[in-house]
């Protein structure tokens, strides 16, 4: 995670992040997969989220879905006691 801030942060003093798209994908999108988010499962890590449905204008950016890594964590602990229930 320190290169991956360092990068950041020399990316960010180049000014390299030009638009909101920018900074979504090449940093958010970059530290969430470093902390361990699915950034590629969109019912663990959700862009342009409708917070209100049938509202257009209520989005947030990114929303992230804890219930999804728990229960992936779960099965996969799982896996390692079989007689677990």
């Amino acid at each position: 995670m320190k290169e991956l801030f360092a990068d950041i942060k020399a990316r960010l003093l180049n000014g390299e992040y030009k638009n909101e798209e920018h900074v979504r994908l090449s940093l958010m999108a970059r530290v969430l997969q470093g902390l361990g988010w699915n950034i590629w499962n969109p019912i663990e890590v959700n862009t342009e989220f409708v917070v209100v449905p049938n509202e257009d204008s209520k989005k947030v950016d990114v929303a992230l879905f804890f219930a999804a890594i728990c229960a992936d964590r779960f099965r996969r602990n799982k896996s390692r006691w079989p007689n677990a229930r």
